[in-house]
């Protein structure tokens, strides 16, 4: 016959051991990965590829060159957030490409938050309008940089692509009156409301 510890016995147990949770910390903020530190299967992954580790290398120089970044928005993702968004690519069979993409868009955006104004200039309007008093678009083949009309970039899209990975702001249709964005929350319509400015 198998005996029961008392009643007390599983009490104080139970005040005296803290919870499984408790005893494992939580995993550390990161905006870049560390090969000496890996913490996520993503980091192994970037760690093991030479062209994404120079990517990733690539993304931090970028971001120090930068300096402050816009409030992130539902056309801008701050870094730190895209950063653990992109450790989701280790998730699926293409984490590779994913990263690659993921990468990609970053450079991008980052690129043309720094760089000099170029690119045709159009006013446009859409729907739905993600902040007040008009937007500015500024399109190179590269990307499209959204800003108010006080020149503050707000977003910067970038082609769609098929590895897994979704831009934050990802372009859908531009044509020479009409522009579709894909937002994390769906579809951004804007129409040119006059050339080149």
């Amino acid at each position: 016959m198998m005996r029961s510890a008392p009643l007390w016995l599983g009490g104080l147990l139970a005040i005296a051991a803290p919870p499984a949770a408790a005893l494992i910390p939580p995993p550390p903020n990161q905006t870049s990965v560390d090969c000496n530190a890996k913490i996520y299967a993503v980091d192994t992954i970037v760690c093991e590829n030479p062209d994404l580790l120079g990517m990733d290398q690539a993304v931090q120089r970028a971001v120090a060159d930068v300096g402050p970044e816009p409030a992130e928005s539902a056309t801008y993702e701050a870094h730190e957030t895209w950063f653990r968004r992109r450790g989701l690519c280790a998730m699926i069979e293409t984490a590779r490409e994913c990263l690659a993409a993921a990468y990609s868009e970053r450079l991008a955006v980052l690129t043309a938050m720094r760089a000099a104004p170029e690119g045709k200039v159009a006013d446009i309007t859409c729907i739905p309008m993600p902040w007040e008093g008009g937007a500015r678009a500024r399109i190179t083949p590269e990307w499209i940089t959204l800003s108010d009309r006080s020149g503050l970039i707000r977003g910067v899209a970038v082609p769609m692509t098929t590895t897994g990975w979704r831009p934050m702001l990802g372009i859908a249709t531009s044509s020479a009156r009409k522009l579709e964005l894909r937002t994390a929350t769906g579809l951004m319509r804007c129409r040119r409301m006059r050339g080149p400015g």
